[in-house]
């Protein structure tokens, strides 16, 4: 019964500890990217997160909400986001039979917020879900024998069929 208490305390702690570091504001809203044309490679959706930050007068990175974001390309417009938001979009199977391995163009950004206007591009990428394992060399003391984990990268590189999807936004104003 002790340990069980004592595994209680623990987890509120971690849960009080993980509430104090920065926050991010909630998303309420998700958005569907309107489909202009298809390149005959799109498959499910993707959720692209989309926030905005600027720094305050005590020179501190925060979250604000209510930064208006339009998106287009050939291929796909958003339009009238307000921050923070998700915006479903089409994501691109990746073969050698499409044109350009099947990359969909750049989205361009347009965001505005009290007047200002940030203007940016977001590439397509193929990137998601990688993993990076690293290990250690081991010496085991009671058989005398060495050992040495193998380490792998998965790059884009290496994983030429990932599907493509447009990667997460953060304007700064």
């Amino acid at each position: 019964c002790g340990d069980r208490k004592m595994k209680i305390k623990f987890l509120l702690l971690f849960v009080a500890v993980s509430g104090c570091g920065t926050s991010s504001l909630p998303v309420n809203e998700t958005f569907t990217a309107r489909q202009r044309a298809t390149l005959g490679n799109e498959f499910e959706t993707n959720s692209t997160l989309i926030r905005s930050f600027k720094i305050n007068e005590a020179g501190e990175r925060i979250e604000i909400e209510g930064a208006v974001c339009t998106a287009s390309n050939a291929l796909v417009s958003v339009r009238n986001v307000s921050t923070p938001a998700r915006v479903s979009t089409p994501m691109y199977l990746q073969a050698e039979r499409f044109s350009k391995r099947g990359k969909p163009p750049a989205l361009n950004w347009r965001c505005s917020y009290q007047g200002k206007v940030v203007k940016l591009t977001s590439e397509a990428s193929s990137g998601r879900g990688h993993t990076i394992s690293y290990g250690a060399s081991t010496y085991n003391a009671s058989t005398g024998t060495y050992s040495q984990p193998t380490s792998l990268a998965l790059t884009g590189r290496l994983s030429t069929t990932l599907p493509w999807a447009y990667p997460n936004i953060e304007v700064e104003f």
